[in-house]
């Protein structure tokens, strides 16, 4: 569950069944029992499967902003 204030990063995949920290950092995977940083070319393949998956096209300016951001906070 979410807290009001709760702060959640971009790219971030919660599936906790309790209450999550005040910040969940971007990039990250948090579960029951913790959180990791996943790997950004895991994550670019995910997303290039789930743009695919909906007949879209992931394009090359949203990689390039997401490489950056992913450059940036971690």
């Amino acid at each position: 569950a979410l807290n009001t204030g709760t702060v959640i990063g971009i790219a971030s995949m919660l599936a906790d069944t309790s209450f999550y920290a005040k910040f969940v950092p971007s990039f990250a995977w948090v579960f029951d029992g913790g959180a990791q940083t996943y790997e950004f070319d895991k994550f670019m393949a995910y997303l290039e499967t789930l743009y695919a998956s909906k007949e879209e096209e992931l394009t090359e300016q949203i990689k390039d902003k997401l490489n950056q951001l992913n450059k940036k906070y971690n």
